[in-house]
């Protein structure tokens, strides 16, 4: 079962790495996840076109970021948090 996971996290970590080069390693992961946002005027959450699968990473520079593989789109969310979080 291990070896499974292990196989896996490898392809994930190659196909992440394929979109953001930078990507080191895969700290978690969500199977699915969808993003809203919140429309102030008309006070209430709107989902937006993405979602998918959820990845919390490492950079290079090690630090934390997270990527959402779009299933609606070739838009993916991605972003890095600064070294000072």
């Amino acid at each position: 079962m291990e070896d499974e996971a292990s196989s896996t996290n490898a392809l994930n970590v190659r196909v992440l790495k394929f979109h953001y080069p930078q990507v080191q390693s895969i700290v978690d992961v969500a199977s699915h996840v969808a993003v809203y946002q919140f429309d102030v005027q008309l006070q209430k959450w709107l989902k937006s076109s993405v979602e998918g699968t959820f990845f919390l990473v490492k950079d290079q520079d090690n630090r934390l970021g997270y990527i959402i593989l779009n299933r609606n789109s070739l838009e993916n969310l991605f972003f890095v948090y600064s070294t000072g979080v």
